[in-house]
């Protein structure tokens, strides 16, 4: 079979129909869904705009009270796009609004950080400063923002049980959008924002504005791509180390498992052995990729040209690919990812090395 860049899709990807981002607070979804809205013959709204005193802030004060999905039903039928914080409103409003959205041909795209360090301590310095955005950045002094740092201990345990609490709302909404076939969109902050291979990030994203069904044109030429992943954020991270309890804050969220959504098979023992020795790399296990249905795989090897991943049926997938990163120049390395590996395609598949003339190698 021919050799296809992206995974065959159910639905035209080029179809136009408004979505909703689900996500939690200080992931790193703002950016991203001005990204993707700009881009969306769909008109946008207030971000999280279920919260207390937002524009439908009395929608899910009547949700709470009586339970009605007739103004979800208006809602969504008015294709508004969305980016929506589960953990902000109670679940049961977030699951009625995924299944009036899901009647109304949305959309899903769920954004998670696999590592919650970064989120958490955000979250926590947001709330103790006031300071939520860039603009609000912009109006505080260095001065003032390491000040609050200094003289605010980070609430070690409230924050773990906070993450524990999140994770479990965003993983009950997308596994009914799952449930219900929808195919959600995943996207991976630490995959999506990967300064060291920019290569790998801009082709995740590319994937991403197609299942959103958004039309690309002009998006390389313009650099809104590079600009949205690279061109920087609030420039606090640095400060939130001055929290007198930061190293222990750390130590104990780097306890915590990854993130994921969707469980993702384990790789037969003795095939793995095949992937790496048939290789000479690093590889790393599967991964969830940026669709419901779709793994990824990941890794480095040597700076040759033409390694793809063929599956048992013959299909031949590409390998995004990046030079890597590494402290001795005389080993130079390439970091690659395979991005639209059936969920099912791992029995049997091999990785080969596309020939000039004769086709894959065996």
């Amino acid at each position: 079979m021919a050799s296809t860049p992206y995974a065959s899709d159910r639905d035209s990807a080029t179809e136009a129909r408004p979505f909703i981002i689900w996500t939690l607070r200080r992931t790193g979804g703002t950016n991203l869904a001005q990204h993707v809205f700009r881009r969306s013959r769909f008109r946008s709204i207030q971000h999280e705009p279920f919260n207390k005193n937002r524009v439908f802030g009395k929608v899910s004060a009547d949700f709470e009270r009586d339970g009605d999905t007739a103004p979800l039903d208006r809602i969504c039928a008015d294709g508004i796009l969305m980016k929506h914080c589960v953990e902000t409103v109670p679940l049961a409003l977030s699951l009625a609004l995924l299944e009036r959205s899901v009647a109304h041909g949305y959309r899903h795209l769920f954004l998670i950080r696999r590592t919650p360090g970064d989120r958490l301590v955000s979250l926590h310095f947001a709330g103790a400063s006031g300071v939520w955005g860039a603009r609000m950045v912009a109006q505080n002094s260095i001065d003032n923002l390491s000040r609050i740092a200094r003289n605010t201990p980070i609430p070690i345990d409230g924050l773990l049980a906070r993450e524990r609490l999140d994770r479990a709302r965003l993983l009950a909404v997308y596994e009914r959008a799952d449930a219900l076939e929808t195919r959600p969109l995943i996207a991976v902050f630490e995959d999506l924002y990967d300064y060291d291979a920019p290569s790998l990030s801009l082709a995740r994203l590319a994937r991403l504005t197609a299942g959103l069904g958004l039309d690309r044109a002009g998006d390389a030429a313009d650099g809104a791509d590079r600009e949205i992943l690279f061109g920087g954020g609030q420039k606090t991270q640095s400060l939130y180390a001055l929290a007198p309890n930061h190293d222990a804050f750390r130590k104990a969220v780097s306890e915590i498992p990854p993130m994921t959504l969707g469980a993702v098979p384990d790789p037969n023992p003795a095939q793995w052995a095949n992937f790496v020795t048939h290789l000479g790399c690093r590889i790393d296990p599967p991964r969830q990729s940026w669709r419901s249905d779709l793994l990824q795989l990941t890794g480095t090897t040597a700076p040759r040209d033409g390694w793809r991943l063929r599956l048992a049926d013959g299909t031949v997938l590409p390998m995004e690919t990046e030079v890597a990163r590494s402290p001795d120049a005389s080993k130079p390395a390439i970091s690659f990812a395979v991005l639209d590996v059936p969920r099912d395609g791992l029995a049997g598949a091999r990785m080969v090395m596309r020939q000039p003339s004769s086709g894959p190698s065996q």
